[in-house]
């Protein structure tokens, strides 16, 4: 039998050929092919940064075609607008640096324009025979989407850097992206659905509602949207029924994320996570819909206890829509529970490339980074340690710490947070109530007349009594936790369901008296937004607890213009601080019975140095102050 003839390639043509399949293959997930070129104006430019903002988009071009003409100038737009919202664009062409330079130079590109002389770099992402090509980058160099050329390319782009903006959690600029497409293009359906989400995100429900109920008269695809988009309006309004209602009359991928988020803030679990397997296995109209589907499985699943299967199916989620900062930081939150300190902290700084200005991204990283130090340092955990083992035994004993027996011996004005829940289920990320505990503990400290008991303690106590959220809903227990931490009060709520995202509610409760000394109730508008929440909560605090305990001192020391307090920094005592120096007045008499006196104002002091058990004042109004006056604390202005 004779052999067919067979075509030999020499070895650089299989490797051309390997080169241009591989580059032809080129999509999501894939690591951005490595390139170094020189702008026009003469700039180092390297794959090596890209992502490093954000989002970087890269566009392979030639001057030779007006759609990549058009789309280069629609980028410089997009430059122009929102640089400042960690969007970074670079254009590669095949054109020479002269043309491309005088293009740029004309039209004020506004961002880096490189001439890929060789044509390797252009070889390397399949755009030497096609252009335009577009590539989305996200932090780690990652491709994240890949719009080829085609009719209508500029719009393409623009929606697709939108849908990135919106699962980073900038519904602002995803917003005006795809209004401006909607604008050129009013049947767009996936342009009008992305206005429509971006709205509701931005917590304006009204316009949102109205933008879905237009989309639904297109028709076709646009009726699915608009059940979607309606059926989210619903579930933030906090219309269960509602968002229900709307959400069956689709069979879109969001519709069953909407039903799964519904089972779930109704407390059921096996229906949610039901749900959300049928929202994880279909795409949606967006990617972040898909991957929201898998989020929010990871979080049944982590509920559940399986914190191993719930890692893994954030991972999921994040290959879906890798710029989805939500799965990111909830991951982060799984890893860190897990015992993964490593891994929780290099998800958390991902998410903080793709959202820098998210506090609670933020916060839980700066949360991971305390806990490596104090990891770190072994005497502290060494001191740490004892103090947990001597609290148990108070515990245990019930020989709790006792009150000076004068009044009028200084005390630190100690709070403990206990059992400070978060009860927004899915309606908002894994970790706030943390974000918030870490946010508002550190305001309290640094404004300084305020000791808050650390949490490790607290966890470590907590765990060597074996105390769960069930033993902690007893008030008994937490006021008995209180006294043996020696706090003047403890702090208990949490987050909960309210309109828009959700309510903070505090319960301030002194540790003698069990009396609530105050109630702290503040909106939570968005979740991103925490340690601002945490910075108004904490001087709200800060000031209701200094003006209801006062800070009680004695005159240790009067020697000529020089007087010594007895209260120090560890007492809250710091330079610029006031005492009023009082003494007794009048008996005050109920029944015939003296309940007390009656209290005269002699002077005023003010802190100029601080030690650590006494400090220096100076008079400010007054005269003749003598070793053993009576100080009280002047509240704050």
């Amino acid at each position: 039998m004779k052999r067919p003839n067979l075509l030999v390639l020499p070895p650089f043509l299989v490797l051309l050929c390997a080169s241009a399949s591989i580059a032809a293959g080129l999509g999501k997930g894939d690591p951005a092919p490595p390139f170094e070129l020189e702008s026009v104006k003469g700039k180092a430019v390297s794959s090596s940064h890209l992502g490093e903002s954000g989002l970087s988009i890269v566009a392979f071009i030639s001057l030779e075609s007006k759609p990549s003409r058009e789309l280069a100038l629609s980028l410089a737009n997009v430059v122009k607008e929102h640089a400042a919202d960690g969007i970074s664009v670079l254009v590669v062409a095949g054109d020479s640096a002269d043309a491309l330079k005088q293009f740029a130079e004309q039209h004020s590109l506004g961002y880096e324009v490189c001439a890929d002389a060789s044509k390797e770099t252009l070889k390397r992402y399949g755009a030497e025979h096609v252009v335009p090509i577009t590539y989305l980058v996200g932090p780690g160099g990652s491709i994240a989407k890949v719009v080829r050329g085609g009719g209508m390319v500029s719009q393409q782009v623009l929606l697709a850097v939108a849908e990135k903006q919106f699962a980073r959690g900038d519904a602002d600029t995803a917003g005006e992206l795809y209004s401006k497409v909607a604008a050129e293009d009013p049947k767009n359906v996936e342009a009008r659905a992305g206005a429509g989400f971006a709205l509701a995100k931005q917590g304006k429900l009204e316009r949102a509602e109205e933008e879905f109920q237009a989309i639904g008269k297109l028709g076709g695809e646009g009726q699915s949207a608009a059940a979607e988009g309606l059926a989210e309006v619903a579930l933030r309004r906090g219309d269960l029924d509602g968002a229900a209602e709307k959400a069956r009359t689709s069979q879109g991928t969001y519709a069953s994320v909407i039903r799964g988020e519904v089972a779930a803030r109704r407390g059921d679990l096996g229906g949610a996570q039901r749900e959300f397997q049928v929202a994880s296995a279909k795409e949606g109209q967006f990617p972040w819909q898909q991957a929201l589907g898998f989020n929010n499985l990871a979080r049944v699943t982590k509920e559940k206890g399986d914190l191993k299967k719930a890692v893994q199916v954030y991972d999921q989620a994040i290959e879906k829509e890798p710029f989805l900062v939500e799965a990111r930081s909830n991951q982060a939150v799984a890893l860190e529970k897990s015992g993964r300190l490593d891994d929780a902290k290099k998800a958390l700084s991902q998410a903080k490339k793709l959202a820098p200005d998210n506090e609670l991204v933020a916060t839980l990283l700066r949360r991971i980074d305390q806990r490596e130090k104090e990891k770190l340092d072994l005497e502290r955990q060494k001191l740490t340690n004892q103090l947990v083992n001597d609290l148990v035994t108070a515990y245990r004993s019930g020989k709790l710490p006792k009150a000076p027996a004068d009044e009028w011996s200084p005390r630190r004005l100690v709070l403990s947070f206990l059992d400070v829940k978060n009860q927004l289920g899915l309606a908002a990320p894994d970790g706030i109530s943390e974000a918030f505990l870490q946010s508002v503990t550190r305001e309290l400290q640094d404004a300084g007349r305020v000791t808050v008991v650390e949490r490790e303690v607290i966890d470590k106590l907590l765990a060597e009594l074996k105390l769960g959220s069930s033993e902690l809903a007893d008030p008994a227990t937490r006021l008995k936790l209180g006294r043996v931490l020696a706090a003047t009060v403890i702090g208990t709520g949490g987050f909960y369901p309210a309109s828009r995202l959700g309510e903070l509610q505090l319960r301030m409760i002194d540790t003698e008296t069990t009396e609530v000394r105050s109630t702290i109730s503040e909106k939570l508008e968005s979740a991103d937004r925490v340690a601002t929440l945490a910075t108004a909560v904490a001087k709200q605090i800060g000031d209701e607890l200094r003006t209801d305990y006062p800070l009680h001192a004695k005159i240790a020391e009067v020697d000529g213009g020089e007087i010594v307090v007895g209260a120090g920094r560890k007492h809250g005592v710091a330079p610029g601080f006031r005492f009023k120096v009082v003494k007794d007045g009048a008996p005050v008499e109920v029944d015939g019975e003296v309940v007390g006196y009656r209290q005269t104002t002699v002077g005023t002091l003010e802190i100029t140095k601080a030690e650590d058990g006494f400090a220096y004042a100076k008079a400010v109004d007054g005269r003749d102050f003598q070793k053993g006056q009576k100080l009280l604390e002047v509240a704050a202005e």
